[in-house]
C-alpha cells in the first residue's frame, strides 16, 4: 500500500530489518514518482475515440467514489466534466503556436512549475498544454497488458489519460492542477535521471546535489523572471491585480499619407507586419489583414504615421474605421419604451439583457477576463465594463459590446442574438471556439460584427446577409472554411469594411461585394481562393463613385491575368495581388491611381514581358513597389527611378537587363525617402550609380547576383550612415575595397563575395565588431602582411 511505502522511505526500515542507505537514496525518488500516478481510464482508449461519455480527467479519478446521492448532486451542480466531441475542442498546432512565452517555457523546462504563475493563462491554453505533455508521455509509454498490476498499483496508461484530457472541458483550476501534476512528474523524472547520471548510489552526495541544483536553478530563474514581469510589465499575480489593469486603448495604430506636410522619414513609412501587431487596437486599423492602415477624411487631408501614433494635427478627425461610441442614430433605432407608461415591458427587457450578458460571462470564463469591472454586480448592466447603452445610468437597452483582447475563452453563446438593439459587437483577439451561429443574422440593427483573431471554425453563415445595416464585417484570423455566401454581396449594401483574411476559405472571391459602392476595405488575403480576381477588379472598376481604399487578395491560389486597377476608385491606396498564380503580361494601358500608395504583384512567377513605364508617373504617390519574383524581362523603366515618395523598391528575382537608370530625365537624388532598394538576382549591367549611394536615407541596398562592374565609389559611401545591409555579391566589381566601408557604424551585413576586387583589404573592416556577417571570398585580395 502507499502508506507503508512512504513510511519505509521516511524511516529507512522494512519491518524490523534496516535497509541499506544507498538503496533508499536511489529507490525513494522513483517510488515517490510512482505514488503520484493517478488511476486512469481503460487502456483501450485513444485520443480520437470520443463517442459516448468519456472517463473523467485524471486528477478527478484519484478522489474516492461518492455515493449515488452525492453523485447525482455533483452532476447537477458542476458543468465542467460534460463530454465534448473533437469538433468542439480541438487542440491544434495553430493554437499551440499562440501559447504565451511563459507557458511555452514551462513545457520545455518542467521544473519551472514550482515558481511559474498560471493565473493569467486561459483554461483552454492550460488544458492544451496538458494535452501536449500527455501526447509526449503517451508516445514514449511502453506497451503494457490491460489489467496488469505492479506492486498493487494500477497500470499506468498515459494514452487513456490523453483521451480523458481531450474529451472534457476543464475549468481554470482543474487545468492548473492537471498541468502542475504532469510537470511535477516530469521534473521528478528528470531529477532522477540527473541523479543517476551523477553517480547514483556510488556517489550519493554528488547525486543529491546534482538533482537539487536542477530544481533549485529552475525555480530561482523562474521566480526572478516572474518578479520582473510583475514589476515592469504588469503581469498580475491574483484576480485583484487583473481588475486593476488599464483598459486597452481603441485609438488607431496607423495613419496613411502626409497630406503635403513634410515629416521625418522614420515616421513616414509603409508598415507591413503580422496580424498580432494589431492586437488590442481597433479592427479598422488592421482592416486589410497585414496592412496597419487608417484613412482620415477631414477636409480631404490624411496622415501617415507609425504604430501607436495619433494624428499630428489636433484638429484632424478620428480614424474613419474607429469606434466612436454610440450616437443618436443608434439610440433612435429601437428606443426603449417609456418606463412610466410600460414598466413591465422595460423590466422584461432589463431582465433578458442581464440574463444574456450573465450567460456570456459564465460561458467564456468571465472570472478570467482582463477587464470585468462591475460584471454580475448589482449595478445596472449598462455600467458593466465593455457594455454600452444610451448612458451608464440607463437600466436597459444594450447598444454595443466591446470585449476585444479580453481573454474570453469558450464558445460565443447564440443567446447574444436576444440583444435586439445591439449595434456593435467586438469580441476580437480572444480564445473563442466553435462556429459563428446563424442566429446573429437576427440582429437587424447590427452595424459592426468583429470576431477577428479567434479559433472559430465552420463556414460563414449566409444568415449574416440579413444584416442590412452592417458596415463592418471582420472574421479574419480564424479557422473558417468553405465559400463565402452570395447573400453577403447581394444584400449588404451599406458595408464599408470586409475582412476575411487569414482563414481557409476557398472557391471564388466575393465578386458582388467588390461592387458595393460604400465599400472601403476589401481584404481576402491568406486563404485558398482560386477564381474571381479579374471579375472582382472589374466589378470595382465599374462601380460609380467607388470609395474603395484597400484591395488585398494576396497569398491565395488565384489564376488568370493581371487585372487593371479600378479607375472609378480614386481613393484607392493599397493594391496587393501578390503571392498568387497569375500569368501573362501587364496590359499596355495599365495605369495607377493618383492616390495609390502600395503596389505589389510579387511572387507571381508566371508573368512575362516588361514592366510598363505607365505604372510610375512622375507625380506618383507610391510608397511601396514590389514586383519581385515575377519573371519579368526588359529594362527597368526610367520613371521607376524617379519616384519621389517611394520608401521601398523591390524588383529582385526577375530577368531585367540593362543599366540601373540614372541619366537623362532621371534624377535618383530626388528619391530622398528611399530606405530599401533591392534589385538582386537580375541581369543588370553597367556601373553602380553614384547618385544611388548618395541617398542618406538608404538602409538596405541589395544588388547581388547581377552583372554590374567597375569600382564602388568610396566618397558616396560616406552618405550611407543609416545603412545596415549592403550586398554586392556575385557581380564583376573591381578595384580596391573602399576604406570608407569601415566608417559605417550601423552596418551589420556586408557581402562582397565573388567579384574582382583586388589589393589589400582595409584592416579596420576585418576588425569591425558591429558586423554580424562579412563575406569577401572569391576575389583577388592580397592577404599578405595581415
Amino acid at each position: 500500500s502507499r502508506a507503508p511505502l512512504g513510511g519505509w522511505c521516511a524511516s529507512g526500515t522494512m519491518g524490523a530489518r534496516p535497509v541499506r542507505p544507498h538503496l533508499v537514496a536511489v529507490l525513494c525518488p522513483l517510488l515517490l514518482v510512482l505514488l503520484a500516478i493517478p488511476e486512469v481510464a481503460p487502456s483501450g482508449a485513444s485520443e480520437t475515440t470520443s463517442h459516448g461519455a468519456p472517463s473523467p480527467s485524471t486528477h478527478h479519478q484519484t478522489a474516492p467514489k461518492p455515493s449515488t446521492t452525492s453523485n447525482r448532486r455533483h452532476s447537477t451542480q458542476t458543468n465542467v466534466l460534460h463530454p465534448v466531441t473533437p469538433t468542439n475542442v480541438r487542440f491544434t498546432v495553430e493554437a499551440e503556436l499562440k501559447f504565451s512565452q511563459r507557458l511555452a517555457s514551462v513545457l520545455r523546462n518542467p521544473c519551472e512549475v514550482y515558481a511559474r504563475n498560471f493565473n493569467h493563462e486561459s483554461a483552454f491554453d492550460l488544458q492544451h498544454a496538458a494535452v501536449v505533455a500527455l501526447r509526449l508521455k503517451c508516445s514514449n509509454a511502453p506497451s503494457s497488458i490491460p489489467g496488469q498490476t505492479r506492486r498493487n498499483l494500477p497500470t499506468e496508461n498515459p494514452c487513456a489519460d490523453l483521451t480523458n484530457a481531450v474529451n472534457v472541458v476543464l475549468t481554470h483550476r482543474e487545468a492548473v492542477e492537471l498541468l502542475t501534476q504532469l510537470l511535477h512528474e516530469k521534473c521528478q523524472f528528470l531529477a532522477v535521471g540527473v541523479s543517476l547520471a551523477a553517480g547514483g548510489a556510488n556517489a550519493r552526495a554528488k547525486s543529491r546535489d546534482a538533482a537539487a541544483f536542477l530544481v533549485k536553478d529552475s525555480v530561482t530563474k523562474t521566480a526572478r523572471d516572474e518578479g520582473t514581469l510583475r514589476d515592469h510589465y504588469g503581469v498580475p499575480t491574483d484576480r485583484d491585480e487583473i481588475a486593476k489593469r488599464p483598459r486597452v486603448g481603441e485609438d488607431g495604430v496607423f495613419l496613411l499619407s502626409s497630406g503635403g506636410k513634410k515629416m521625418p522619414i522614420s515616421d513616414d513609412t509603409v508598415s507591413i507586419d503580422g496580424t498580432d501587431s494589431c492586437r488590442g487596437s481597433d479592427s479598422g486599423a488592421c482592416a486589410a489583414g497585414d496592412y496597419r492602415y487608417h484613412a482620415q477624411h477631414a477636409g480631404g487631408s490624411e496622415n501617415f504615421k507609425k504604430e501607436t501614433s495619433v494624428p499630428s494635427d489636433e484638429h484632424s478627425a478620428r480614424p474613419s474605421w474607429g469606434f466612436l461610441g454610440v450616437d443618436t442614430t443608434d439610440v433612435a433605432f429601437d428606443p426603449i419604451p417609456n418606463g412610466n407608461e410600460h414598466p413591465d415591458l422595460v423590466e422584461e427587457i432589463r431582465r433578458v439583457e442581464r440574463v444574456v450578458l450573465s450567460d456570456l460571462f459564465r460561458s467564456t470564463e468571465g472570472s478570467r477576463w482582463v477587464r470585468q469591472k462591475n460584471w454580475l454586480s448589482r449595478k445596472t448592466h449598462c455600467d458593466w465594463e465593455g457594455v454600452f447603452c444610451a448612458s451608464k445610468e440607463s437600466i436597459a437597452g444594450v447598444l454595443a459590446l466591446r470585449l476585444g483582447d479580453n481573454k474570453l475563452n469558450g464558445v460565443l453563446p447564440q443567446t447574444l442574438a436576444r440583444l435586439h438593439r445591439l449595434r456593435y459587437l467586438d469580441v476580437s483577439h480572444n480564445h473563442l471556439r466553435g462556429e459563428i451561429h446563424g442566429a446573429f443574422g437576427s440582429l437587424k440593427g447590427l452595424r459592426e460584427f468583429n470576431v477577428r483573431s479567434n479559433f472559430l471554425r465552420g463556414e460563414i453563415p449566409e444568415e449574416l446577409g440579413a444584416l442590412a445595416f452592417l458596415e463592418k464585417l471582420d472574421v479574419s484570423g480564424n479557422l473558417l472554411a468553405g465559400e463565402i455566401p452570395l447573400s453577403l454581396g447581394t444584400r449588404l449594401k451599406n458595408l464599408r469594411l470586409f475582412n476575411c483574411s487569414g482563414n481557409g476559405l476557398s472557391g471564388s472571391l466575393p465578386v458582388q461585394l467588390a461592387s458595393v459602392r460604400s465599400l472601403e476595405v476589401f481584404s481576402c488575403s491568406r486563404n485558398k481562393f482560386s477564381d474571381g480576381l479579374v471579375s472582382a477588379a472589374a466589378a470595382a472598376a465599374t462601380t460609380e463613385n467607388s470609395k474603395l481604399i484597400i484591395f488585398d487578395v494576396s497569398e491565395n491560389a488565384l489564376t488568370g491575368s493581371v487585372p487593371l486597377l479600378p479607375e472609378q476608385a480614386q481613393a484607392l491606396a493599397i493594391w496587393d495581388i501578390s503571392s498568387n498564380s497569375l500569368s501573362g503580361q501587364f496590359p499596355d494601358n495599365f495605369t495607377t491611381n493618383a492616390n495609390l500608395k502600395v503596389f505589389s504583384v510579387a511572387n507571381n512567377g508566371n508573368l512575362t514581358g516588361a514592366l510598363p513605364a505607365s505604372l510610375f508617373p512622375y507625380d506618383s504617390q507610391l510608397r511601396l513597389v514590389d514586383v519581385s519574383s515575377c519573371g519579368l524581362t526588359g529594362f527597368l523603366p526610367d520613371t521607376l527611378m524617379a519616384l519621389r515618395h517611394v520608401r521601398s523598391l523591390n524588383v529582385s528575382f526577375n530577368k531585367f537587363g540593362g543599366p540601373i537608370p540614372n541619366k537623362g530625365a532621371v534624377d535618383v537624388r530626388k528619391m530622398n525617402r528611399l530606405s530599401t532598394f533591392d534589385a538582386s538576382h537580375n541581369s543588370l549591367n553597367g556601373t553602380l550609380p553614384a547618385s544611388l549611394l548618395a541617398l542618406k536615407t538608404l538602409v538596405v541596398l541589395d544588388v547581388g547576383g547581377n552583372r554590374l562592374s567597375g569600382p564602388i565609389p568610396g566618397e558616396q559611401l560616406m552618405n550611407l550612415a543609416k545603412a545596415t545591409k549592403l550586398n554586392f555579391r556575385g557581380n564583376t566589381f573591381s578595384g580596391p575595397l573602399p576604406p570608407e566601408l569601415c566608417l559605417l557604424k550601423e552596418l551589420r551585413w556586408l557581402d562582397l563575395a565573388n567579384n574582382q576586387f583586388a589589393g589589400k583589404p582595409p584592416r579596420g573592416l576585418l576588425w569591425n565588431e558591429n558586423l554580424e556577417h562579412l563575406d569577401v571570398s572569391g576575389n583577388f585580395l592580397d592577404w599578405s602582411g595581415l
